[in-house]
C-alpha cells in the first residue's frame, strides 16, 4: 500500500524587523507507492515577506545523505549523497529527488517479509539572502519504515509443455518468428590491416550475381579497414557495424586483422563477442606471420577453422 509521509519540520525565525530578508520552513514528503523508488521532495515555504525582491534568496542548496539502507539508484551502492541547488528563489521552492531501497535490503525484505526495515536519510539546506549572503541551514534526520513486495516470478512454460496443455501451436508460432528473426551468417571475410583479404568464406557457392555483390561488398570494405583502422587502436574500442539494404556487417577488429560477418536478421545472439574471440584467439597463433604479412595465406594452413566454427561445415573458402 502506498505511504505518503508528510513531516513538517521546524522553523528558523527571522533576526529583525528591521532587516527584512528570507526565511523558509522545510517540509519533507515522501511516496514509496513506485517501491522500490522513493520519491523524496523537500518543499521551502517562506515564512514572510510578500514575495518582493527583499525576501528572495539567491541561492538554495540541498545535499541530501541516504543511510545504508537506500541507494540512489536501482543497483546503486548504499549511501551517497545528492546535491542540488537553485538560485534566486522567490516564493515557494520545491526539490524532488529519487532513492532506491539498495539491493541487499530487498532481498531480505524478500526473504524475511515480516521482519520490518527502517530507513534514514539526512536533509541539510542551506539558503542565503538576497545579496548571496547570510546564509541559514535547516539539518533534518528522517527515518521510516520501507514497504516492498517484490514482484513475481515470471512463468516459465517450456515447448513440449505448451504443446501439452493443448497451446502448442501458439508456442510454435512465437517460436517461429524468433527463429526468422534471429541472424544468419552468410559470408565470412579475415581480412589484414592493410586492406588485403586473408580469407573469404561463403555458406554457398553463389551465383555469379552473387559474385559481383561479394566482389562490390568487399571493396567497399576493405576502403573502410584502411580509413578507420588508426582510430581503432584501443582494444575497447566498439565493434563497428556497416549495412548493405537488409544485411549488416559486424567487424570484429584485433591488431592486425579483421573478421567481417555478414549476417541477415535481427537478434545476434552473441555473434559480435564470438567474433571478437576467435580473431583474438587466431592473432595469438599466428602474431610473428601477421606484422609483416606479405600476402601469402599459405602461411596460415588452419584459417579454415574459422569457419568451421561459424558456418558449421557448409563455408565455401577463397582468397
Amino acid at each position: 500500500m502506498a505511504v505518503l509521509a508528510f513531516l513538517c519540520l521546524g522553523l528558523v525565525p527571522p533576526t529583525s524587523a528591521s532587516q527584512p530578508r528570507s526565511n523558509y520552513a522545510l517540509t519533507i514528503l515522501l511516496n514509496n507507492s513506485q517501491s522500490p523508488a522513493i520519491g523524496l521532495t523537500l518543499q521551502l515555504d517562506p515564512l514572510t515577506g510578500n514575495g518582493s525582491y527583499a525576501y528572495w534568496a539567491e541561492t538554495m542548496t540541498v545535499n541530501v545523505s541516504l543511510g545504508s539502507q537506500l541507494a540512489w539508484g536501482p543497483d546503486g551502492d548504499p549511501g551517497g549523497y545528492r546535491v542540488v541547488t537553485q538560485h534566486n528563489v522567490s516564493g515557494t521552492a520545491y526539490f524532488n529527488l529519487t532513492a532506491y531501497i539498495a539491493s541487499d535490503v530487498r532481498e531480505n525484505l524478500t526473504n524475511n517479509p515480516g521482519d520490518p526495515v527502517f530507513a534514514t536519510f539526512t536533509a541539510v539546506v542551506t539558503y542565503t539572502d538576497n545579496q548571496g549572503a547570510n546564509p541559514r541551514t535547516l539539518v533534518r534526520t528522517v527515518s521510516f519504515a520501507l514497504n516492498y513486495t517484490p514482484p513475481p516470478p515470471p512463468p516459465v512454460v517450456s515447448v513440449l509443455a505448451a504443446a501439452a496443455l493443448g497451446v502448442g501451436g501458439a508456442g510454435a508460432i512465437g517460436l517461429g518468428v524468433y527463429i526468422v528473426r534471429r541472424a544468419r551468417l552468410d559470408e565470412l571475410y579475415l581480412m589484414h590491416d592493410s586492406g588485403m583479404l586473408i580469407r573469404h568464406w561463403s555458406r554457398t557457392n553463389g551465383t555469379s550475381h552473387d559474385s559481383d555483390i561479394m566482389s562490390g561488398m568487399l571493396i567497399v570494405l576493405q576502403e573502410f579497414v584502411r580509413d578507420t583502422w588508426k582510430s581503432h587502436q584501443d582494444e575497447d574500442a566498439p565493434l563497428d557495424q556497416l549495412r548493405f539494404g537488409d544485411q549488416r556487417v559486424i567487424l570484429a577488429r584485433g591488431t592486425h586483422t579483421v573478421l567481417a560477418a555478414v549476417v541477415e536478421g535481427r537478434y545476434l545472439n552473441g555473434l559480435p563477442k564470438k567474433l571478437q574471440r576467435t580473431v583474438q584467439e587466431f592473432e595469438h597463433s599466428n602474431a610473428e606471420r601477421l606484422v609483416n604479412w606479405n600476402g601469402n595465406v599459405d602461411v596460415f594452413p588452419s584459417v579454415d577453422r574459422i569457419a568451421e566454427r561459424f558456418l558449421h561445415g557448409q563455408a565455401h573458402g577463397s582468397a
